[in-house]
């Protein structure tokens, strides 16, 4: 239930973002329709064809095609990180959130289109969309795999039967009801079925959120002052994440003479925990944090420094293998993120 409450959360914090950018794309289509004599009136629709809009650039942001790096040489340069092996190894809160990503799709289009979209058409065009990211990830040099198109391809599925339900409401309430039913034992089947393929084990918690119940404060420092955080708030979240998304990283741990790590010019984000921890990451094994009573992470530099009363060690987050050299400007964008959503905290702050 945590494991979907993080990453609900990590939705909601791109919702905004591609509420508005949904908003300017579907402004400036409209207004290219309406300069061509396309669009004389403004009708329901058009709502629906924003949401549309607005679904597309949110699942663009989550799973990080806005923006993306496309290198045309990865057939050359780089392993092809392709699964044809359907439900292999996957984990089951992922596998569901894909599900239900889709779901809105295939509700919407035969909302915004009446008499154009059928089920055969909604699964096709919800498919052809997760066809369409999956191949920019290949280039993008990130993970594809066929468990994603064929989760998404049905949650577009079930977003248009639950249209097909609900058009019943004011023509047969007996056929309405029959047809949620066949929904629900669908979603019931269907999320035990996936329950039973998936790899459990695939789904615990590495990192810093692994020792969550550990923690004791977490603080945002800056130029003297510091702000208490809380650990399900966006930015502990996307400081977590960005913690173990670390495959590909090179960390030459550091012993470090100098216990004052704080400047007043930098953001930081610092943990302390209740006990000294040890701390595992899943896709990098060979990098394991020892003896951690606390942790500060500096947003200017990328670097984290740890120890067990002041700290003793340190690592560069921006010292990356070869393989991730084409990637590093898209790398250190992501992480600019985080230091921004402190930055905005310190000014709602003051």
């Amino acid at each position: 239930m945590e494991n979907l409450v993080n990453y609900l959360m990590w939705g909601i914090h791109h919702t905004k973002n591609g509420i508005v950018a949904g908003c300017i794309c579907y402004g400036i289509v409209f207004a290219c329709l309406c300069l061509k004599k396309d669009r004389r009136k403004i009708r329901i629709q058009n709502l629906y064809e924003m949401l549309i809009c607005i679904w597309l650039a949110t699942v663009f942001l989550i799973i990080g095609m806005i923006p993306v790096h496309i290198n045309p040489d990865v057939f050359a340069k780089h392993t092809v990180n392709l699964n044809l092996i359907p439900f292999y190894g996957g984990a089951f809160v992922p596998m569901v959130l894909n599900v239900m990503m889709f779901m809105p799709i295939g509700l919407l289009l035969p909302l915004a289109f009446t008499q154009r979209i059928n089920g055969k058409k909604a699964l096709l065009i919800g498919g052809g969309i997760s066809f369409v990211i999956e191949i920019v990830q290949i280039f993008a040099g990130r993970n594809a795999e066929i468990d994603d198109l064929l989760l998404n391809s049905a949650g577009a599925l079930l977003g248009y039967s639950l249209y097909d339900a609900g058009r019943y409401i004011r023509v047969s309430k007996k056929k309405c009801v029959q047809k949620l039913c066949i929904f629900c034992m669908t979603v019931l089947v269907g999320s035990g079925g996936i329950w039973l393929l998936c790899d459990h084990d695939a789904s615990d918690e590495d990192g810093i959120f692994a020792v969550k119940d550990e923690i004791e404060t977490i603080r945002f420092i800056h130029d003297g002052e510091e702000i208490e955080g809380d650990i399900d708030s966006e930015e502990f979240l996307v400081f977590s994440d960005q913690l173990s998304n670390c495959g590909g990283h090179i960390f030459e741990v550091k012993d470090i003479s100098d216990h004052d790590v704080i400047n007043r010019t930098d953001y930081f984000i610092e943990v302390e925990f209740k006990t000294p921890q040890t701390i595992f990451f899943q896709n990098v094994e060979e990098f394991v944090i020892h003896d951690a009573g606390r942790m500060l992470y500096n947003l200017n530099s990328n670097e984290l420094f740890w120890g067990s009363d002041s700290y003793q060690k340190s690592v560069d987050y921006t010292n990356m293998d070869k393989s991730l050299e084409d990637y590093r400007g898209e790398i250190l964008s992501n992480y600019d993120q985080l230091k921004e959503m402190i930055i905005v905290l310190f000014h709602r702050r003051g």
